[in-house]
């Protein structure tokens, strides 16, 4: 599987525009003011506006793989800066959150409360904390911890440690040393048996069987 279908299976999987009222469109479910500076970078997109990008895109198919593309161009920039892994859970943290949000993600402490976190996110001009909350379904989640593994899926790469705050490992059982037969001394052994020894008895003298 290809990072293109990593994406579009989790954000879209039908192409359906997002139902919560956020104005995101496409298999990869871009915001228009995103895909608006997107598109200004290409020959088809000059002139667009976060109210004609949807209909410029959507006219051409090939043009939203154009954005993905330019947009990951950026996100790896991003992590790169900030000493992360490209890795698809990486990615789709700055692909769901922006740069500037999935950065934050993947380095706030685990523990720290999703409501914190999104408050201590600038999510730019006219976004508020509670609509990202509530178009995010992010009240699901108690923590940072919860919200990487279950809003990021649970992939096999790990390369992450703190994705997924998991517990450090038991340490290994002690193993025995083994048995070592201690050195025989044939000088103390002698002194032993001499110790434990009884003193030899008398010899009775014998008696005559008459008389």
């Amino acid at each position: 599987m290809t990072y293109a279908d990593f994406v579009a299976g989790s954000e879209s999987p039908d192409g359906r525009d997002n139902a919560a009222g956020s104005g995101a469109f496409s298999k990869y479910q871009f915001m228009p003011a995103t895909a608006a500076e997107l598109a200004r970078r290409t020959p088809w997109g000059a002139g667009a506006t976060p109210d004609t990008v949807k209909a410029l895109v959507m006219a051409d198919p090939s043009r939203a793989d154009q954005l993905f593309n330019l947009y990951n161009a950026g996100s790896k920039d991003a992590l790169a800066r900030a000493n992360l892994p490209t890795d698809n859970p990486s990615m789709l943290a700055l692909h769901r959150f922006g740069q500037s949000g999935g950065v934050s993600l993947l380095q706030a402490p685990g523990n720290m409360p999703v409501t914190q976190w999104v408050n201590s996110v600038n999510w730019g001009p006219g976004v508020a904390a509670d609509a990202v909350i509530k178009q995010n379904g992010l009240n699901r989640y108690a923590d940072v911890s919860q919200l990487r593994s279950g809003f990021l899926g649970a992939p096999k790469e790990a390369s992450v440690a703190s994705m997924y705050d998991a517990p450090a490992p038991a340490p290994a059982p002690v193993q025995p040393a083994p048995f070592t037969r201690p050195a025989i001394n044939p000088a103390a052994i002698a002194a032993l048996a001499d110790a434990f020894t009884p003193p030899q008895q008398k010899r009775a003298k014998p008696r005559p069987l008459f008389g």
